[in-house]
């Protein structure tokens, strides 16, 4: 790895997703713990939610082509 690509090896889109999902956490548990009002917990599922989702980006997004997703899931 050259100094002047070492961005385009770091900064890629799973990478990015990734650093996305666990700042993700402690907004979680920021939420959650400090919750009282159901609005809040919908907030911190909503939260979840969306980690989940992005997980399948991460595995499956820009390498289909060379790790395909499994039948079913």
């Amino acid at each position: 790895m050259h100094i002047k690509d070492w961005k385009k090896e770091v900064f890629t889109i799973p990478n990015l997703l990734s650093l996305f999902r666990l700042a993700l956490i402690p907004v979680y548990i920021y939420i959650y713990l400090g919750a009282t009002e159901t609005y809040q917990y919908i907030t911190a599922g909503t939260i979840m939610a969306v980690r989940r989702k992005s997980r399948p980006a991460l595995q499956y997004g820009l390498h289909a082509g060379k790790n395909p997703r499994p039948a079913g899931g």
